[in-house]
Order: C-alpha cells, then structure tokens, then sequence
C-alpha cells in the first residue's frame, strides 16, 4: 500500500508550530488531570471519558477537518480496505478498547489513588514509550538522545518523588 509520505521538513513560516503545540500538550493534559481529580467522584468513568472525548472531538475538529479534505485523494485511493475495516469493526474494536476505554479508566483510578500532582508525572513517560514501541515496531535505531531523554524524565520523576 503506498501511502504518502509526511513532508519532515515544514516550511520557515510554520517551523514554530511543532513547538508551540508540544508546550500547549502538556498544559492542556496538566489542566486535564485537575478537573478529573475534581470531578472524578461526581461522574462515572464512562461519562467522564465521553464528555472528554465529546469536547476534544469539537476542538480538534477544524483542524482534522483541514487534513481530511486535504488527504481525501488517498482515502478515496484506499477506501475498499477502509470499507472492510469499517464493516468489519476492527478498527473501531481496537480503539474502542484500548487507548480510549482502558487506558482512561486505568487513568482515573490513577489520579483517584495517587492525586493529579503525582499522576500528571507519568505523562513524562509518553515520548519513553513512544521511542521504545518504534524500536521494536519500526526497528527504529536506538539513538543517544533516546537514551538522555530517558535518563532525563527518570531523573525528573524520581526528583519529584523525593
């Protein structure tokens, strides 16, 4: 399947941007983890997880809807396996399960147990899984700077923890 390639290279006017969204990330899921701790008592973990999803689903729109339209060409190129995935369900099983429903009651019993303070920690642990699954899935190469940034969030965690 060819798909097209993601240009790794944005252009002058728009080099700030990876920035910018990598700090408002962080501030946003930091905010997150406050209102849950705050809240996590009066809903239950479904309703919570669907007015979350609900609100992130109105804010990310304009912008996926930008991509969207500007990647319809390979959705239309693909879209007999896109119809197979979407009949068969898989696709939204998968999703259904594991990054939505259980990673986000395994969250908020989280933040329930060991409050947002040291809950919003483990958010550091993102980018360290994130390079390790592509060493292994994508037999990426294990660069130093893999290793500095895990030596680095380990650090800051244990730091916090003292």
């Amino acid at each position: 399947m060819n798909l097209p390639q993601i240009n790794q290279q944005p252009g002058r006017q728009q080099a700030w941007l990876p920035y910018a969204l990598l700090t408002i990330a962080p501030l946003c899921w930091a905010g997150n983890v406050v209102v849950a701790r705050g809240i996590v008592d009066t809903f239950p973990p479904v309703s919570l997880a669907f007015w979350r999803w609900s609100l992130a689903t109105m804010i990310l729109l304009p912008f996926a809807g930008k991509q969207a339209m500007h990647d319809w060409k390979t959705v239309f190129t693909h879209w007999k396996m896109m119809a197979l995935l979407s009949v068969t369900g898989i696709s939204i099983l998968y999703f259904a399960l594991f990054p939505s429903l259980v990673a986000y009651f395994c969250w908020n019993k989280g933040v329930e147990l060991i409050g947002p303070n040291r809950a919003g920690l483990f958010i550091n642990l993102i980018p360290v899984f994130a390079s390790f699954m592509a060493v292994v899935w994508l037999q990426e190469a294990l660069e130093w700077f893999h290793l500095g940034g895990l030596l680095l969030v380990l650090t800051g965690m244990a730091l916090f923890n003292r």
